[in-house]
């Protein structure tokens, strides 16, 4: 067995199926070094992915060289998350223009601007308009801030999850509920 067939069958092991969806969770490789072998694994493995699956969701960390490796080539739906400050907005415009200049084919752009005080929704909102992505604010909530101190779970309730409830139907339309 060759080197990527075990690859492969490696990648295809710690893929947990789930219900209604399955979920590949890749982590940060260790140590230096050069990764291009491991992205041209991941590219092929994420192109055969994208066409046994009507969705799939890359979660990346924060930052670009995720965009500059080109594991997914083509996305229809580029989610970029930013901070309320006009730094985190700048580095998602930033990663939108990086995919422009990848040569990646990407079908829409959104910015979702992520714990946003009360009384500061139109300042967000002005430096989300200034990227002329289409873009959602979503309301700073104590109990994720909680969570992701602590390290457990984010359970999203309140004003976060009526603000998702609304949004959801608009970034994933095929997945949106339709009346019975």
């Amino acid at each position: 067995m060759s080197k990527q067939e075990y690859l492969r069958l490696k990648l295809q092991e710690v893929l947990a199926e789930g219900e209604g969806f399955d979920l590949l969770t890749m982590g940060r490789p260790e140590g230096p070094g050069c990764y291009c072998y491991v992205n041209n694994l991941l590219r092929v493995f994420v192109d055969q992915l994208m066409e046994r699956y009507p969705h799939v969701i890359i979660d990346n960390e924060a930052g670009m060289e995720h965009l500059s490796r080109r594991t997914a080539k083509r996305m229809d739906l580029l989610l970029l998350v930013s901070d309320p400050t006009s730094v985190g907005v700048r580095t998602a415009l930033r990663l939108s223009e990086l995919a422009d200049e990848l040569g990646l084919e990407v079908g829409r752009r959104v910015l979702l601007v992520n714990g946003v005080r009360e009384g500061r929704e139109q300042a967000a909102k002005d430096l989300a308009t200034d990227t002329a992505m289409d873009h959602h604010l979503l309301p700073e909530d104590e109990g994720v801030r909680e969570a992701s101190a602590s390290g457990s779970p984010v359970q999203a309730a309140g004003d976060l999850a009526d603000s998702l409830r609304r949004i959801i139907p608009d970034l994933f339309p095929s997945r949106a509920r339709r009346p019975e």
